[in-house]
Parts: C-alpha cells; structure tokens; sequence
C-alpha cells in the first residue's frame, strides 16, 4: 500500500542581507491542511434543492503519479442526505459537474435543513440553515418622472414590514428582460435576455431620518444583489426607494420589463456576503489584515444557506406611457 504524500506549499521567503547589499530566496515547506468537501447550495421555497460538491484544492505542491489523486468532478460523494427538521428527507442525487438535487422536494419557510455529505477519501462533513419566512411588502409603487429629459428616470418605491425583536437579513436584486441588443449590426434582436440592474437603495423608517446606506457594511453586493441589515429600522415600516435610468447602463430598449425581488436571507447568506466582500477589498493591498470568507459548512468548506423572495414585475416603455 502506498501512503499518499501529504500536501504542502512551497513558499519562497526574500532574506534582505543590508550589510552587503545582496539577497538570498529561500524556499521553505509548509505543511498544509488536510484537503476538506466543499459545499455549496442556496435553497428557497421557489425551486428543488441543488448542491455544489468538490473539494479543496492545493495552492502549489505536486502528488506522485499512484496516489490516486482525483480531479473534483469525479470525487465520489456518496451519500449526499438531507434533512428537514431532523427527519430525513431523502438523498440528493448526482447530475453533473458535481451539482447533486432532490427531485420533486422543495424546502418550507420556517423550517431547519442539514446537509450531511460523506466520501471514502475525505472527512463527512455537514451544514444547517433555516429557511427563512417571505419578505413582507406592505406596498409597491412606481412613480414617473417626466422633467428627465436627458435621462428618463422611473422612481419605484416601495414599504417593508420588520419583524420586531429579531435579526432578518434582507437582499435586492432587480433584472430589466428585454431584446439582446446586437452591438455589431447595431439593432435589437427577437431574442429575450435578462440584465442585473444596480440598484443604489436608499430609505428612511418611521419617525427617522432618511438614510443613504443601511448599515455599517454599506453597498455590500454579491451575485447581483444588493445585502442590507435591519439593524436601523428593527420591526418598523421601512420606506425604501431607488431610480431607473434609462441612460445609465448598457442599451435598454423602449420596453422592459422590470422584475423586482427583495429577498429575507438567513444570516449565513448574509455573513458571507459581508466577508467576500472586504475580501475582495483587501486582497491587493499589502497592509490589511488578512479576511477569512465566511463558511457554515461543519469539518469542511463552503456556505449552505437559504432566502425567501417576494417578487414584483412591472413593465416601462420609455416612449412614455408605462403598464
């Protein structure tokens, strides 16, 4: 039997020798942690539940040829289990590309799910989230602005009812559907494509000032959204607003539909927008504390989480009539 070799780095450290004006690279073996699972989902109440399972990869450092090392498409993940409030649910089945789902099942808001995800080479691993309850809009309003000549602008505007006395974690994201605009011929297509719209979120709870950000880790974005606390208006009527430009960004067509989904995201989800993104702040600059991305994923990697979405469509022809 042959010993897999432990995985290292090779880090190259620059001695500086002031005396003689010279320098010296030495490189020196670290030894690196055991390689984990990683894995990725994000559930809601909208769609079965599918997952991302690999697995970790080395940084530098080579295997011998007869370790048996396995690409992470063909790492074997078997069993892939959920459960729904400890009862056992059913096993996620393999698709490809290493997504696994559960056909026919979606989750409920309010209730617990925990992942677990067990392979011959590598330590099982597990995640628990809540799904959380559907974003409460008490209102929903688009206001034209006709004085915009250069730019016509649509106000949407809309109230969001808190929870009172508990954390909820919330995310907007907007898509503008229209006709693929083809930049060579200059002209739009019969093809129908979906844009993320930034959207810069402001608001004001009852009795407040109107703010320009919402919380201390103001215009966190990931995967189109737009992640915001509730640490400012905690089980109030929240009045939020944002303006559509039709010159703002890329060629919109005359007629677009808007579609409009202000999300409830569990902590983790939020947790982990908060610190991919001051990750990615740091990462070129030599005089920040190193940022860990924020992982729930028990003896591995990676973020099992869960949103709920309220969703609001509206269409605008911007030749000056709206629907």
């Amino acid at each position: 039997m042959i010993t897999p070799m432990k995985p290292f780095l090779i880090v190259s450290v620059t001695i500086v020798l002031f005396l003689t004006g010279c320098s010296k690279v030495i490189d020196i073996k670290i030894e690196e942690e055991d390689l984990k699972i990683v894995l990725s989902g994000l559930i809601c109440p909208d769609s079965t539940v599918i997952v991302h399972i690999s697995r970790s990869s080395q940084v530098s450092g080579d295997y011998p040829e007869d370790t048996g090392k396995l690409e992470p498409d063909s790492m074997i993940v078997d069993p892939v289990s959920l459960y729904e409030n400890d009862r056992f649910i059913g096993e996620l089945q393999y698709r490809i590309k290493s997504y696994y789902e559960l056909p026919g099942f979606k989750p409920s808001p309010g209730k617990t799910y925990r992942l677990e995800a067990s392979s011959g080479e590598l330590k099982p691993v597990s995640a628990t989230v809540v799904v959380p309850e559907m974003a409460d809009l008490t209102s929903f309003d688009t206001l034209w602005i006709p004085n915009m000549v250069t730019n016509p602008t649509i106000r949407v505007s809309m109230q969001l009812s808190d929870p009172p006395d508990q954390e909820n974690y919330y995310a907007l994201n907007v898509l503008r559907i229209q006709r693929y605009y083809d930049g060579q011929t200059n002209r739009f297509t019969d093809s129908i494509v979906a844009y993320g719209y930034p959207a810069k979120l402001n608001g004001k709870a009852d009795g407040e000032l109107e703010l320009d950000f919402l919380d201390v880790n103001r215009d966190v974005y990931l995967d189109g959204k737009l992640f915001f606390s509730d640490q400012f208006f905690d089980g109030k009527i929240f009045h939020m607003s944002f303006d559509i430009l039709k010159n703002s960004i890329g060629r919109m067509a005359d007629t677009v539909l808007f579609r409009v989904n202000v999300q409830q995201v569990d902590k983790s989800y939020y947790d982990y927008a908060v610190s991919y993104q001051k990750y990615f702040s740091a990462r070129n600059n030599p005089f920040t504390e190193p940022v860990q991305v924020y992982s729930n994923v028990t003896d591995g990697y990676g973020l099992f989480s869960a949103y709920n979405c309220a969703r609001k469509e509206f269409v605008v022809d911007w030749t000056g009539t709206q629907e």
